[in-house]
Formats: C-alpha cells, structure tokens, sequence
C-alpha cells in the first residue's frame, strides 16, 4: 500500500509511474541511465524522480566546529532528518509530530547508532520496491520491475 512508502497522504497522486531504468553507464562511466519523457535528456541519461537506486542515492554532508569530520556512513538519511538534527543542534527536542530523526552519527561528540537498518521488501507480482526502517523512520530505497 502507499502507507508502505510514506505516501498514503490524501495529496498522495492515485497513480505513479516511471520510466525504465538500468545500470548502464554514461559517457563518463557513472551508472544509473533511463529513458525520460524530457525533450532535453537524451535516451540513456539521466533524471531525477524515479524509484531506480541511481536516482534516489544522494549526498547529505555536515561541516563545521562540532561536525564528525572525514567520516562516510551507510545509515540511511533523508531530507526530513534536515530539521530534526538541526534543532538538536541547538538543544532544541522536534516536535512529537516532525518526521525525520536526528542524525547523531554527524556530530563529533555523540555516538553513532550501533544497529543495521531492517529492510523490507514488498512485493507486487513482478514489482519490488526495498524500504529501510531505521530509529522510527522509514526510507524508500528503490524500486524495479523485475523480468
């Protein structure tokens, strides 16, 4: 269900959909390319917005005095940990109703989390789309059609 993906909000779309995509790579050796309804990108280039795992990994990086530095974790993070973590850096508790968690692994002086996220697979005839739930939150990882 959309519930399943953090979608199942009344200004949820009752339809989605995607193009297909694959690991093929680019011209400069980067994988992750698929077909876009774009006039502007070219067949086998990429875009922004579907569910394939080159399209929603991305980059969150802290800097600063109190920040963990030259450090890479694999925990899985999301834009709605933005606020969350932000407030707890001016001691400040989210409200009970904000999405998202506090990255504790980004600052120096607490301990990153010491479990592995669960991943969940849900299934659809050939569809599967892989969720991580991880310290109460839940993050779309990807999703394929599979042959």
């Amino acid at each position: 269900s959309l519930t399943s993906f953090e979608n199942g909000h009344e200004r949820s779309p009752d339809l989605f959909f995607t193009l297909r995509s694959d690991a093929t790579k680019n011209d400069t050796g980067v994988a992750g390319s698929g077909l876009s309804a774009a006039a502007d990108i070219p067949v086998g280039g990429a875009f922004h917005g579907g569910p394939s795992r080159w399209e929603m990994n991305n980059l969150l990086a802290f800097g600063g005095p109190g920040f963990r530095q030259s450090t890479a974790y694999d925990f899985p993070a999301g834009i709605v940990d933005v606020a969350p973590t932000v407030l707890s850096m001016f001691g400040i508790e989210a409200p009970p109703k904000m999405s998202g968690r506090v990255l504790h692994e980004a600052f120096g002086d607490r301990t990153p989390p010491s479990t592995k996220p669960d991943i969940i697979e849900i299934r659809h005839g050939n569809k599967v789309a892989r969720v991580a739930a991880f310290e109460g939150v839940r993050y779309f990882l990807d999703g394929e059609v599979q042959e």
